[in-house]
């Protein structure tokens, strides 16, 4: 694969390059299984991979609690009659179901297909949120991730911030009004 002189090595290929060449970045950054069906690249989730699925209407918790923990990753927008958002994880062998996940959000293990932007940047059916760093090759764990998904789901309950950090907002609101004006960014700029 051949990158331009200003251009990183390890950086994603151009938006207009072919589909084969985003496949062939992905197997050689990442390790990911993913496979071409026409100009459609999709990802098997193997090999200690997961992901959580979370209904789009929980985009602006979801940031939040990532960066409330600190917490890098690829995360995915996948449109549709219901959308949602797909946070990819490193299962390290946890055993989940679907008992252990809060209401409304999804849980897909091996050997489940997902498809990619195959353009690198997004098509119509998805687009990447958190492109995924080959300088942060590793996926976070599941259990980051899905303490991330709860926490999303206790801001949801609790006007905007977990109950325990509920006090520290009403003596100073700049907190969650700087989540909510990025959560609306983000919505504006999916839409």
């Amino acid at each position: 694969m051949s990158t331009p002189d200003n251009r990183d090595a390890y950086a994603r290929p151009a938006v207009d390059n072919d589909p084969v060449e985003l496949a062939e970045w992905y197997r050689s950054q990442f390790g990911w299984h993913v496979r071409l069906d026409g100009d459609i690249v999709h990802l098997r989730l193997d090999h200690g991979m997961m992901a959580f699925l979370v209904p789009f209407s929980r985009v602006t918790e979801v940031f939040w609690a990532r960066r409330r923990l600190d917490l890098l990753g690829p995360v995915l927008l996948v449109r549709g009659a219901a959308s949602h958002v797909v946070l990819l994880a490193d299962s390290n062998d946890v055993v989940l179901s679907q008992q252990d996940l809060p209401a409304g959000t999804g849980l897909l293990r091996a050997p489940s297909w997902l498809q990619l932007p195959s353009d690198g940047q997004g098509s119509a059916a998805t687009r990447w949120l958190e492109e995924p760093r080959s300088t942060t090759r590793w996926l976070p764990s599941a259990t980051a991730v899905l303490r991330a998904v709860i926490m999303a789901t206790s801001v949801e309950r609790t006007i905007g911030v977990p109950s325990r950090q509920a006090s520290v907002i009403h003596r100073d609101n700049r907190a969650h009004e700087a989540v909510a004006e990025s959560g609306e960014t983000l919505r504006r700029r999916i839409a």
